[in-house]
């Protein structure tokens, strides 16, 4: 039964099962751009009293926040941010006495998924293309940079505001409730894990490929928030330690376009990487048949199949920043403007899913 408050930009799937995937919906924004338009609707007059908004935003993003020349839209950015998340604490406060039953026996189950090794070379794998083993790299040496002790990001201080915006947008899409639990694949410093805690009483189990950022993970958030980090390659080896329908949402922010979207497709256009990647390695004529989309490998549709079966029903799949670099990632351009409806389409023949 698809869900009655499904909003425009959510991919409803399953009994009440809801994906968003920001990319799908035409421009890249929409899906998570609803409750922004309206809130910034609301917020000019908020900005002329600036220093207020640092009591909703707390103390670390305050001091991000602080002392700052923002332009105006990253003002407004901030304002709607305070707002969310002063939304997100009340709710949070209204809900305290009706946690889920359970609540504590899954937080001891969270605690005790029992993670893959990382091992001591080769993360990705035997014979990684160099698309991939680059994108590790950088992505490894973000978090040896020691920008997870220094940023706002998930990786590196330059997303700034939108970062922690995302997750307050996501939150309350979700309706993130205290006691329920996210799956956040690609969740690297462990932001987000934090501030779904603080904002809105969720739990996390995060996954990453990077074992650097799972350490640190582990080591500063984990410590202080109800949370576990574990690392995996979601794309090569799945989700199968995480056990089927056990999660409320499940994010993936800018880490799915960092993955092939089919067999033989990196993005829309290969002439701005074959010299450094080389075209053999990153062909994008083939394409598979809609109906065998679902069937291929280390492919972004088959993490997001895996992400999917780990929600329990009423849950949410939310993947999004699958557009940027000019969406040449963006599963839409490189491989058609269906690949999600062609990915789920057994979900969806079968009355699991609501596109």
């Amino acid at each position: 039964r698809p869900s009655p408050s499904a909003r425009h930009g959510s991919i409803s799937l399953g009994r009440n099962k809801r994906v968003t995937q920001a990319s799908l919906m035409g421009r890249s924004s929409d899906a998570a751009g609803w409750p922004l338009r309206l809130l910034c609707s609301l917020v000019p007059a908020a900005l002329a009293e600036v220093p207020d908004l640092t009591g909703s935003l707390g103390s670390e993003l305050a001091s991000h926040f602080i002392g700052q020349d923002w332009p105006r839209g990253d003002l407004m950015r901030w304002a709607a941010l305070a707002q969310l998340i002063s939304s997100a604490r009340q709710r949070q406060t209204l809900l305290e006495g009706d946690v889920p039953r359970g609540a504590e026996d899954l937080l001891k189950s969270l605690l005790g998924v029992k993670c893959p090794e990382a091992p001591d070379e080769g993360v990705l794998g035997p014979a990684p293309l160099d698309i991939e083993q680059h994108h590790y790299d950088r992505h490894r040496l973000w978090t040896l940079m020691d920008y997870c002790e220094d940023g706002l990001g998930l990786w590196n201080h330059g997303c700034g505001v939108m970062c922690p915006l995302r997750a307050a947008v996501m939150g309350t899409v979700a309706s993130l409730k205290p006691g329920q639990v996210v799956l956040d694949v690609g969740s690297g410093c462990g932001k987000f894990a934090t501030w779904l805690y603080d904002w809105f009483g969720a739990f996390t189990l995060g996954v990453d490929f990077v074992p650097e950022a799972i350490q640190y993970a582990n080591r500063k958030v984990a410590t202080t928030t109800p949370a576990r980090f574990c690392w995996a390659n979601a794309a090569r080896d799945g989700l199968g330690f995480v056990p089927d329908g056990s999660v409320d949402a499940a994010f993936a922010v800018s880490v799915l376009q960092y993955m092939k979207v089919d067999t033989h497709r990196w993005e829309s256009s290969d002439e701005a990487n074959d010299e450094i990647f080389g075209r053999r390695q990153n062909r994008t004529r083939e394409r598979s048949h809609c109906w065998d989309l679902r069937a291929t490998k280390q492919t972004q549709c088959h993490v997001a199949l895996e992400m999917f079966r780990k929600l329990r029903v009423g849950g949410l799949l939310w993947a999004t920043h699958n557009g940027c670099y000019g969406g040449k990632w963006d599963p839409k351009k490189a491989w058609g403007p269906r690949y999600w409806p062609c990915c789920f389409h057994r979900e969806l023949e079968d009355g699991q899913a609501q596109l």
